[in-house]
């Protein structure tokens, strides 16, 4: 049996692992989020109360990420692994017009979070030599601007990745970046970004949209969910890649064996 604890799970991608992840006979998953009614709707759609169960709360306190390992384990006795998904693009700013406090709270999300819930989950996951996968991006790479806030929490997030790989040697840390996926973050992108934005990056999402560019939730999740339950240590050690790499793609055909297909639920 894995147990699999998803952050971020009431929707889009982190919906999408759930989905994944509870397709796999021999997987139990724990979903956070901040909304009881999505949960409860993703529970209702999952129809597997015994192998998937489910938190509300706010991640950026630090007692509700306490709360969420002790329920997790309540419920499944165990940890294996961790897809920490909650993230938040927001603030859309050239740095000349930063508001320092939006930053702060997109820190709070993105990165702070991530760090306490990892801090917490270390014992569980040192025992049963489990995983952490964090959703990065290919902001953590690269400027684009009005991204500062959100590129920087994300080159933070990959520096937090392999900082554990050099000092957890039972724990395999790992990054995915998604690339561009049909979230709502895309939406609020499309919909909050022109102003602040490059004219030609802008575009250039706004066209992915309108031409069917954009990577599927359920399609990058295939590559999180086999990543956290079949990535363990040698080469995925300290891995930081994209969704559709050949090494990632081929450990996800270990995982789910060669069916690609999963039809996602309208919400």
């Amino acid at each position: 049996m894995t147990v699999l604890l998803i952050t971020g799970a009431s929707r889009g991608i982190g919906y999408a692992c759930v989905l994944r992840a509870l397709s796999l006979p021999d997987v139990r998953v724990f979903g956070v989020a901040r909304s009881s009614e999505h949960l409860a709707a993703l529970a209702e759609t999952a129809g597997q109360p015994d192998r998937f169960a489910w938190f509300a709360g706010d991640v950026t306190d630090r007692a509700v990420c306490a709360r969420i390992l002790d329920e997790c384990l309540n419920r499944f006795g165990r940890l294996d692994a961790v897809i920490q998904n909650a993230g938040t693009l927001q603030p859309i700013a050239k740095i000349a017009d930063a508001d320092v406090d939006a930053w702060r709270s997109l820190f709070e999300i993105n990165f702070f979070s991530v760090l306490e819930l990892t801090r917490l989950v270390l014992p569980e996951l040192r025992k049963s030599k489990g995983a952490i996968v964090m959703v990065s991006s290919g902001a953590a790479n690269y400027g684009y601007t009005a991204w500062g806030a959100y590129g920087s929490s994300k080159a933070a997030l990959k520096h937090l990745t392999m900082t554990l790989t050099a000092e957890e040697t039972d724990v395999t840390a790992m990054g995915l970046s998604p690339g561009r996926v049909d979230t709502e973050m895309q939406a609020v992108l499309r919909a909050e970004g022109k102003a602040a934005m490059d004219p030609s990056d802008y575009q250039s999402f706004k066209e992915a949209k309108e031409t069917g560019q954009l990577v599927k939730p359920e399609d990058c999740a295939r590559s999180l969910v086999a990543l956290a339950v079949g990535g363990r240590g040698g080469s995925w050690r300290g891995f930081e890649g994209k969704w559709n790499e050949r090494s990632v793609q081929q450990l996800a055909a270990q995982v789910f064996g060669r069916t690609q297909r999963l039809d996602m639920p309208q919400k």
